[in-house]
């Protein structure tokens, strides 16, 4: 069999190489963003906060998946109607959603993401930090050893417009390795760093690939 780590990957290679620094090329004008254009501007905040507010009213719950394959349809139909289903496609939608979760709901893990906001106040800084960057970062504070090691205890969303990546020194340009080493939050005088490994970023699409 071949392995796959050692298949060249011209993926990192073209758009690493173009990047380049030790720093990915970002938007630096977040702060000034979110400093002049959101909360000195009573039109973008009213409109940035009250689709913050619409999200975190919305409920969700969590369900285990027994068919992938079911899944699979069922998300292609909705992408596919982007959840404008006629009402045959909306009874194909229960159908394939009674196939592929379960029927019980699971918990959430945690009862508050942190100790200092609930579910709610989450999710409204959540859209709020991903209409104003289009970047979320969540970073899972996990104990390093014992039982519960690698378990996330907390969740905390980093201030996006003060948040870099890091690019390894030395990336691979073999296989499907990440090429992200770390994240830095650099606010003044202040250098924070965290591991790859314990921040989830999530971003909107962009094109343009120098810009987060």
């Amino acid at each position: 069999l071949r392995n796959i780590k050692q298949n060249f990957n011209k993926y990192n290679d073209a758009l690493l190489s173009w990047i380049g620094g030790a720093f990915t090329s970002y938007d630096d004008n977040n702060s000034t963003y979110i400093d002049e254009g959101y909360n000195k501007n009573p039109i973008v905040y009213s409109v940035v906060s009250q689709r913050a507010s619409k999200l975190s009213s919305v409920p969700f719950n969590v369900k285990k998946i027994k068919d992938k394959n079911e899944k699979s349809k069922r998300d292609r139909l909705i992408s596919s109607t982007k959840w404008n289903l006629t009402p045959q496609q909306e009874v194909k939608r229960l159908i394939y959603e009674s196939k592929a979760f379960d029927e019980e709901y699971i918990g959430l893990p945690l009862d508050r993401p942190n100790p200092f906001q609930t579910w709610k106040e989450f999710k409204e800084l959540y859209e709020t930090f991903l209409a104003l960057t289009g970047n979320v970062y969540i970073y899972l504070l996990s104990p390093e050893n014992g039982s519960m090691a690698g378990e996330p205890i907390a969740w905390y969303l980093l201030p996006s417009h003060y948040t870099e990546i890091v690019l390894k020194d030395d990336v691979s340009m073999l296989g499907l390795d990440s090429p992200v080493d770390h994240y830095v939050i650099t606010q003044g005088n202040q250098y924070i760093e965290f591991k790859e490994n314990e921040v989830v970023h999530i971003k909107y699409a962009n094109p343009n690939f120098n810009l987060n």
